[in-house]
């Protein structure tokens, strides 16, 4: 996604909630280019070294560079694999102590997509988690002005219910009819695993449709009782890439995420 040598600052949509002994206490989400960033400098191989996330989100923040639990590359590792590794790496931030915190994510060609936790307490009873999305924007005079195209790829993110927290991932599809500037976003297949026992759970497709502007898109989504929303954009010369975050409550479960898909 990006050169080597370099360093490059990328507006990012980002969600994000805080939760403590009570359960899920302040949650948010919030469009690329309103306040959340990512820095990522990359060596003379082009490889990252350092991936800087500063993001505000209704107060809920993270601010920290650092290496991540995640592995970059342009290839979509598999579901399975990403939960996984999302859940171990939440469980080594929560029982590290206060501060402990980490990032996992996945690089596409032009877009990254992820996720973020920090630990706020010595008991992990109090922390706050986020989810992020950046990239190479599709420039808004760039974008495809007819035809329809299917992006496929993944969703991963993580959810607490009451104080219970788990990681998630499935599968990511959104269907941009750019003749009549809409996009249906679906999120599907997605399996929990709960952070302190590593059981398996399953959460209802989520899914909505809404209109395009320039190269970006805010979805309403629902699914199973859970309402919620998508921002995303588009990336890459000629929109080969979306991203974006998506946050959904049923009133009992509040559930965060990332996405990155291909067409």
């Amino acid at each position: 996604m990006q050169g080597p040598g370099t360093t490059e600052t990328y507006d990012a949509s980002s969600a994000a909630f805080h939760f403590d002994a009570s359960g899920v206490t302040s949650r948010d989400i919030a469009a690329a280019g309103s306040g959340s960033t990512v820095t990522i400098t990359t060596d003379a191989s082009g490889i990252i070294t350092e991936l800087k996330i500063d993001t505000n989100t209704d107060g809920v923040n993270f601010h920290a560079g650092d290496q991540p639990f995640g592995t970059p590359g342009t290839a979509i590792p598999s579901n399975a694999e990403v939960l996984r590794e999302l859940t171990a790496g939440l469980q080594e931030i929560f029982s590290g102590g206060a501060g402990s915190h980490g990032f996992a994510f996945v690089d596409l060609s032009y877009s990254m997509y992820g996720a973020w936790a920090i630990n706020d307490s010595n008991t992990g009873s109090n922390g706050r988690f986020g989810a992020i999305a950046f990239g190479v924007q599709t420039q808004p005079s760039s974008m495809p002005t007819g035809g329809s195209a299917t992006y496929n790829g993944q969703a991963l993110g993580v959810g607490a219910t009451g104080t219970s927290a788990f990681a998630f991932t499935g599968d990511a599809q959104v269907v941009a009819n750019f003749a009549g500037n809409s996009v249906t976003t679906a999120f599907s297949n997605l399996v929990t695993r709960d952070v302190n026992t590593n059981a398996l759970g399953s959460l209802p497709t989520l899914s909505g449709i809404d209109s395009i502007t320039g190269n970006a898109y805010s979805v309403s989504i629902s699914g199973g009782g859970f309402i919620g929303g998508v921002d995303g954009n588009f990336y890459g010369p000629n929109a080969e890439e979306t991203a974006g975050v998506f946050l959904a409550e049923d009133g009992i479960t509040t559930v965060i995420g990332s996405y990155g898909a291909r067409r």
